[in-house]
């Protein structure tokens, strides 16, 4: 018997190990514009669970199935195997979910840079005092580069963006 069972642990394993490497790969191939699509997550999770259920499985089996393993001790091996197994579900389930929602959820905008110049150097004139000729300089110098990294970025014409840092302060 030992022969069968070291025999069946390793194709075990092979096939979850099989079946863990097909998770992401089905999640990479259930893409929708270069984005992940729930049915990719759930696919590739689905994979990945088979894989380990299936391997806690074939221990569960292959520890009851050994001559010296009777009666009290199967009843264990079956249980601490069950337990685990509700364990992963429970992770599993509630994760996929947790990523699914995530994944729904709308990216937080990004700031402006210009207006985060403009903001960082109205907090520095308020906390402070006036600010003097050489840190406006510096501070429409960093504004003006940050404009222009976002036009070139976006796309958007640094002038509109300008226009827009300075409708922001009411200027």
């Amino acid at each position: 018997m030992p022969t069968h069972a070291l025999a069946v642990s390793i194709v075990g394993a092979a096939i979850a190990a099989a079946l863990a490497a097909a998770g992401p790969v089905v999640l990479s191939v259930c893409k929708w514009r270069q984005q992940h699509t729930v049915l990719g997550v759930v696919a590739g999770g689905a994979l990945v669970a088979a894989g380990a259920l299936g391997e806690l499985w074939v221990v569960a089996v292959t520890g009851t199935g050994l001559d010296n393993v009777t009666g009290t001790a199967d009843t264990f091996i079956w249980l601490a195997a069950g337990g685990a197994a509700s364990v992963l579900i429970v992770y599993l389930v509630r994760n996929t979910v947790d990523v699914v929602k995530e994944g729904k959820a709308t990216p937080p905008a990004q700031a402006d840079p210009a207006i985060v110049a403009a903001a960082v150097q109205a907090g520095h004139c308020c906390e402070n005092g006036p600010l003097t000729v050489e840190e406006i300089v510096a501070a429409f110098d960093v504004a003006d580069e940050a404009v222009k990294a976002r036009a070139d970025k976006t796309g958007t014409p640094a002038a509109e963006l300008s226009s827009r840092a300075l409708r922001t302060f009411g200027i």
